[in-house]
């Protein structure tokens, strides 16, 4: 009972998280397409345990056993592909050499595997025991999810650290020039805000093991917007 509550949260947030990642390509498919698709992947898979309470499904008994196995391994089949299809949909708007991407990807591989490994027990077909086989890939799932999240997040977390610090830095630095008006000017500002934000960048992934996503093209990139920002203002 316990672990079926924690399984049916884990699952449930799981859900929420996923929505709020596709919801920007809800345009694409169509509103109603899209909570039809998420509503019944979510009913499909949560719906399982109500029906042993009540007494629809009846494991124990050999003659309905595979029956019920293939019905409810499907719902955690769509399940893991709803969920890695979330994470694969963000990595395709990446770049192909960022790092971001490929943790995203991890992230992805990890959730379809789990559900696909988790939607069998060792119990199930006692002679082979193929469930033994599939439940075994259960800890290499969960490794490639907290590998794909934790490394996703801090990746995120040091490319805003270091817009931030190219943000102060600029900002810094035009307090000593006269004019941003001037070409010369603008090229030593980006050279130093360039020193400045490479120095963070080598200095971040010796605190967390997890290299930052942005190059030296973002970088210039980012301070053009906030020199852009600054000349507006």
């Amino acid at each position: 009972m316990v672990n079926h509550v924690a399984s049916t949260a884990a699952y449930i947030l799981t859900w929420i998280g996923t929505v709020k990642m596709l919801y920007p390509y809800i345009k694409k498919l169509g509103k109603f397409k899209f909570w039809i698709i998420m509503g019944v992947v979510m009913a499909y898979y949560l719906i399982e345990y109500p029906l042993f309470v009540l007494g629809y499904f009846t494991p124990s008994e050999d003659t309905d056993a595979m029956t019920n196995i293939l019905i409810f391994s499907t719902a955690a089949l769509l399940s893991g592909i709803i969920f890695g299809a979330a994470f694969l949909s963000v990595a395709r708007t990446l770049r192909k050499d960022s790092s971001l991407r490929k943790h995203m990807i991890i992230a992805a591989y990890g959730f379809v595997l789990f559900y696909i490994a988790g939607s069998a027990s060792a119990a199930q077909a006692a002679y082979p025991p193929y469930g033994i086989v599939s439940v075994s890939f259960i800890g290499l799932s969960c490794y490639l999810i907290y590998i794909g999240l934790y490394s996703s997040a801090v990746t995120v977390s040091q490319d805003t650290t270091l817009r931030l610090s190219i943000r102060k830095s600029i900002t810094d630095q035009t307090k000593f020039l006269d004019s941003m008006g001037s070409a010369h000017m603008e090229q030593e500002l980006q050279s130093t805000v360039l020193k400045i934000a490479k120095k963070h960048a080598d200095v971040l992934p010796e605190k967390t093991g997890v290299e930052a996503s942005m190059t030296e093209g973002d970088f210039k990139e980012y301070m053009a917007m906030v020199m852009d920002e600054i000349h507006k203002s």
